[in-house]
């Protein structure tokens, strides 16, 4: 194929290709999309988890014009299809200033019921709790922050400064762990608690 002397594609020549047909991957290549450069950092070889038709209707999506959908062009997309794009975009949530930020590609490891879930949560009112709403809160599930955000142990100001994203590294029975580490009952240690706890 001709096509693989353009270097915008010599990315997409990886193995997984054979999950793909000549005429698909021809289709695929030939789109005029690909001259558009918002589109061309998809051109990876996540495109072939794809076929032509999820691939034309997800570029085709209007949210793509808007500025705020287009940090999430991405060649994470391809892990997700049209109807999943579709529904996650549309979510009324977006228009809330405290949810935009959540916006980024990492948004693709999710699902939209436990995006739903997890920014319906009553939890964000709270003002201790909104600094957490990062990206890195997608690598949580909705079960998982649940059980964080309900610890008693927050209403103790001393665990209150811990409450940062770096929080997600880690699981509910791993935060638990690392609040009861015994030095933290001498004085002399206190100064060690630090939300860089959770990065260990």
């Amino acid at each position: 194929m001709p096509e693989w002397q353009d270097a915008r594609v010599q990315e997409l020549l990886a193995s997984n290709i054979w999950l793909s047909s000549y005429e698909e991957i021809k289709k695929i290549l030939s789109m005029p999309e690909w001259q558009d450069a918002k589109y061309q950092k998809l051109l990876t070889a996540t495109i072939w988890c794809s076929n032509y038709e999820e691939i034309r209707k997800i570029l085709l999506m209007p949210e793509w014009q808007d500025a705020k959908y287009q940090k999430l062009l991405t060649s994470t997309i391809w892990s997700s299809n049209y109807e999943k794009i579709r529904k996650i975009l549309s979510m009324p949530e977006w228009q809330d200033a405290k949810y935009q930020k959540l916006l980024t590609s990492t948004i693709w490891s999710s699902n939209y019921e436990e995006i739903r879930k997890i920014l319906s949560m009553p939890e964000w009112q709270d003002a201790r709790f909104q600094k957490l709403l990062t990206p890195t809160i997608w690598q949580s599930s909705y079960e998982e922050i649940k059980k964080i955000l309900s610890m008693p142990e927050w209403q103790d100001t001393k665990y209150q400064k811990l409450l940062t994203s770096n929080i997600w590294i880690n699981n509910y029975e791993t935060i638990k762990k690392k609040l009861y580490l015994p030095f933290w009952k001498e004085k002399k240690y206190l100064h060690l608690l630090t939300p860089s706890i959770f990065l260990l």
